[in-house]
């Protein structure tokens, strides 16, 4: 279930900025689309036993889903307002640099052109930081949900009398009455509405990880 979840495109992580290939980009994974669902003038039967689910429309529509989603474009537009001056100044020296050089001397030219290559490289190393912090926020919030969702579908396919449920991707059509992603929605409201966080914390490349304390959840409504 995990792996399904992650799949889905309803929290989203939108790419960092891109200047020539000097930020990395963190792009969402590769995701089939659904199947649309026909509109079936004959259903057909109710078959007992038989439910099925779309982790994606549970996900994208759940109260917690769309917090998760809102607050992580809060946290990539904060990495952007951090990188983009960075990357203006960069890109403004670079062009004083091209239009100089005819004036500048052999040394002043190659001492302005290393130290800008650093300050290039060292934002390069920022932006695939700060890529792999969202990743990672993302990663764990869609864990935290994921986590919250075991007991609300257990009890919900109880509830259903289910024998067997089938994730909504793998069928063509069904019965809406076989559908229980409302109720899961539901339960997922009540259980857990919404989820506060910050942007995770990930050791350096070649760094040792250091231990991390898990993020509060927010308290269910009563």
């Amino acid at each position: 279930m995990i792996r399904t979840l992650r799949r889905a495109a309803a929290v989203s992580l939108l790419p960092l900025l891109a200047a020539g290939g000097a930020i990395a980009q963190t792009a969402p994974a590769a995701h089939t689309p659904a199947v649309q669902t026909p509109q079936l003038s004959r259903p057909g039967p109710v078959i007992a036993g038989i439910c099925i689910m779309d982790p994606d429309r549970v996900i994208a529509t759940s109260a917690v889903g769309r917090s998760v989603n809102t607050r992580l474009q809060q946290l990539e537009q904060q990495v952007r307002a951090e990188l983009q001056p960075q990357q203006t100044a960069i890109q403004t020296e670079a062009t004083q640099l091209q239009q100089q050089q005819a004036t500048l001397t052999p040394e002043v030219r190659q001492q302005r052109a290393t130290a800008l290559e650093q300050r290039f490289n060292a934002l390069q190393q920022l932006g695939a930081q700060r890529s792999r912090e969202l990743e990672t926020t993302q990663n764990q919030q869609l864990q935290r949900i994921a986590e919250a969702l075991r007991p609300v579908i257990d009890q919900v396919y109880g509830q259903r009398n289910c024998g067997l449920l089938v994730n909504r991707a793998a069928i063509v059509a069904a019965n809406p009455a076989m559908d229980i992603s409302d109720a899961v929605i539901q339960g997922l409201n009540a259980r857990l509405p919404s989820l506060t966080f910050n942007r995770a914390t990930v050791p350096a490349q070649g760094a040792a990880p250091a231990a991390q304390a898990p993020a509060a959840a927010t308290p269910p409504r009563r």
